[in-house]
């Protein structure tokens, strides 16, 4: 406190009881008022703080992460999932991005995987995605069986990707005998393409899941000293407080 604002309490002490509570009274009713001021104060003074803090005070900080893109890509094909399974608007495009991402993420899993534990990664940079599994699967002592799961789904979901990156037009033609309950249920639904008829819920379902076993799999297969980021996304850091000289 100011000396002023100290002689001032030490007058007021002395007063009357019944002085001392009127001013009391007056005080508080003062201060209803003034809040708006004293609001308007506190983020200047913070602020001043912040200002005068980071005037004097410098941190040295590095960081370091592996990305791998398999993490982006699993991450927004379970997103993509959860829409489709909980039918909000547009699911279907939904379905279809969960099936899209999971079979980039399978292509990004390889180059994660592939270019620490083979020597050369590069030289393969243009094999298909199958071709890099079973080489990396022989690599790591996993076995690679294209008619049993996951791999089943690796080889289904290489084709749907394909299907959708040099997708071509389609004549389709349908011709059904309904009965008038169908006809009412379907007449507004449009006939479905082949690539179409495979965008399910089911379909996005099993490719996330399948395409998950497989990033755990030869992610775990892969030496520890090789390992920083490839299970997990994850990065780390370091800071040191640098004093004025």
């Amino acid at each position: 406190m100011k000396p002023k604002s100290e002689e001032l309490l030490r007058e007021a002490l002395e007063l009357p009881p019944i002085e001392r509570a009127v001013l009391v009274d007056r005080l508080i009713t003062s201060l209803d008022k003034a809040d708006d001021a004293i609001d308007a104060a506190r983020p200047k003074e913070t602020a001043a703080k912040a200002e005068g803090n980071s005037m004097t005070e410098h941190l040295n900080v590095s960081r370091e992460r592996r990305f791998s893109a398999h993490h982006m890509l699993l991450g927004a094909a379970r997103m993509a999932l959860q829409d489709a399974e909980s039918k909000k608007p547009g699911w279907f495009y939904a379905e279809l991005t969960a099936l899209t991402l999971s079979g980039l993420a399978v292509e990004a899993i390889c180059n994660a995987v592939g270019e620490r534990v083979i020597t050369d990664w590069k030289d393969f940079e243009n094999a298909s995605p199958i071709a890099k599994l079973r080489l990396i699967c022989d690599k790591l002592g996993v076995s690679f069986d294209s008619n049993r799961e996951p791999w089943s789904t690796a080889r289904w979901l290489a084709k749907f990707r394909n299907e959708i990156a040099h997708a071509k037009p389609e004549l389709v033609k349908e011709s059904y005998v309904w009965t008038r309950e169908e006809y009412d249920r379907w007449q507004a639904k449009e006939p479905k393409s082949g690539v179409e008829r495979k965008i399910t819920l089911g379909n996005a379902k099993r490719i996330v899941k399948r395409i998950t076993e497989i990033k755990d799999l030869l992610c775990l297969r892969v030496p520890a000293d090789e390992a920083s980021g490839l299970y997990s996304d994850e990065w780390s850091g370091s800071a040191e407080l640098l004093r004025d000289a």
